[in-house]
């Protein structure tokens, strides 16, 4: 996290933990378990736009595992077509906002 210039509460082993209790607490045998952590918003009272001074926020859940194909599909195969292009825009610097090597593009 510190990559991105981010923090939350938990360790990797923690975070391992709260997925675990996630799909404990919901009671479901298959789960699809996501984690996410935002910039969040500024302290209570301080007006800023400056992402470091943000309070981040660290997100987990889980639901039931739904396939996006049939059962059918799944024997035999799905087609599937992967995108070349890149979804970020060219007009946007990102430079000095966080570590690249971490960023998924």
């Amino acid at each position: 996290m510190a990559g991105l210039r981010m923090s939350i509460p938990y360790g990797a082993d923690g975070i391992a933990a709260v997925m675990i209790e996630c799909v404990r607490l919901s009671g479901l045998c298959k789960a699809y378990v996501d984690i996410m952590c935002t910039r969040g918003f500024p302290p209570s009272g301080l007006m800023t736009r400056d992402p470091s001074r943000a309070l981040n926020r660290f997100m987990a859940f889980a639901m039931p595992f739904v396939w996006i194909v049939s059962k059918e599909v799944m024997e035999r195969g799905a087609h599937l077509i992967i995108s070349r292009g890149k979804r970020n825009n060219p007009g946007i610097n990102l430079s000095g906002l966080a570590d690249k090597t971490v960023k998924i593009t």
